[in-house]
Parts: structure tokens; sequence; C-alpha cells
């Protein structure tokens, strides 16, 4: 199970998972699982600027 803690006007997601990494999704449902709420930040922080460059 898993619970939303954010969503960006862009689309991405953040949800926290039972084992307490980070399941970061795109606007286009591609997903991965990240170890560290900063770096699922990070994450999706570099590809949004990439989004907003093109």
């Amino acid at each position: 199970m898993t619970s939303r803690i954010a969503h960006t006007p862009l689309g991405h997601t953040i949800d926290v998972m039972d084992n307490g990494h980070y399941w970061v999704c795109d606007r286009d449902k591609n997903c991965r699982e990240i170890s560290g709420l900063w770096e699922a930040e990070e994450y999706i922080r570099e590809r949004e600027v990439g989004i907003r460059d093109v």
C-alpha cells in the first residue's frame, strides 16, 4: 500500500511505500522506486526543469 505525499502541477507524484521507500511517477505513469525523500524530490526537480525548457 502507498500513500500520496506530493503531486506537482506538471503531473509528477511521490508516494511513500510500506518499506519506507518512495514511488515516483511522471505524468505518463513511468515510475521508479527511490530510497530517500530528498532523492525523490531531486529526481522530479531535474525532470521538471527539462520539461519547462522544451
